[in-house]
């Protein structure tokens, strides 16, 4: 692995040949062996599959190039297409005799993997260039063989890896190759993300097993967490948005609404 800081603002590391995909293979390999199923999972992963344009003096050459990432939009498939877009877009170029030149490689593919802790498997956008975008679920490793485990990704299965990749976003884990962005960071990605939590609710899934601690006893234990969330950073009117409409439906949401009230005083005070 290299570093290699190609994109503004994002330092990636690099894998050549005939390493290029290991890390997404290992990641595969790691949720198929349950190595997160007691907690919220690994980091969204963005992977770039990048060619050089080669040249008299620079020789073509392929390489993997990914970074980790919390609080992306995850909303939509459309909005993580778009956050690979403009990872292109902000491409470095290359330095020339008279200040910056045209590219010198040209991104192949994107990949951009969610691990959802409620399924225990990655959901995977993959974007080729130019124009074809594709959604699978991974749920073991690649071989030459075999694709894994792939499958497709209904509304339920898409709700809770962006739930999952919300989650993650709240605490995130600081790292050289790791890029934070600011985590539902407007009205329309908060709103987005209700839908998606009450998606998960109105279906009655709850968490399989053991997936996550903090919210293992079903979907209540989900609510109670991120309305902590929510009333530490005095989003109050965040967490009643999401809480109240179900509230009336399942008494034991109430509590959390008190819990934000009583923040609201304590404010105040």
């Amino acid at each position: 692995l290299k570093k290699m800081d190609t994109i503004s603002n994002v330092i990636e590391l690099k894998e050549n040949d005939p390493f290029i995909g290991n890390s997404l293979k290992v990641r595969a390999r790691r949720i198929s062996e349950g190595n997160y199923n007691n907690n919220f999972g690994p980091p969204d992963l963005c992977y770039l599959k990048k060619e050089g344009k080669g040249g008299l003096f620079n020789p073509k050459e392929r390489g993997g190039y990914f970074h980790y990432v919390y609080g992306a939009d995850t909303s939509s498939t459309a909005a993580v297409a778009a956050y690979i877009s403009n990872l292109i877009k902000n491409c470095e170029v290359e330095q020339g005799w008279f200040g910056k030149t045209k590219d010198s490689f040209v991104v192949k593919e994107g990949i951009f993997c969610m691990y959802d802790c409620f399924f225990k498997k990655d959901v995977r956008v993959e974007v080729r260039i130019p124009g074809q975008t594709r959604v699978y679920s991974q749920e073991t490793d690649d071989n030459e063989d075999k694709k894994g485990s792939q499958g497709n990704v209904n509304e339920l299965e898409w709700s809770c890896a962006h739930v999952s990749s919300v989650l993650r976003s709240f605490f995130p884990k600081e790292g050289k190759y790791i890029r934070v962005l600011p985590e539902l960071s407007n009205k329309y990605h908060f709103s987005e993300f209700v839908n998606s939590v009450r998606i998960i609710y109105k279906k009655g899934f709850q968490p399989g097993g053991a997936a996550v601690d903090k919210i293992k006893k079903g979907t209540n234990q989900l609510f109670s967490y991120i309305g902590e969330y929510l009333i530490s950073k005095l989003r109050i009117a965040d967490c009643l948005e999401l809480i109240l409409p179900m509230a009336q439906d399942d008494p034991t949401l109430v509590s959390i609404a008190c819990d934000a009230y009583l923040a609201v005083n304590k404010v105040k005070e």
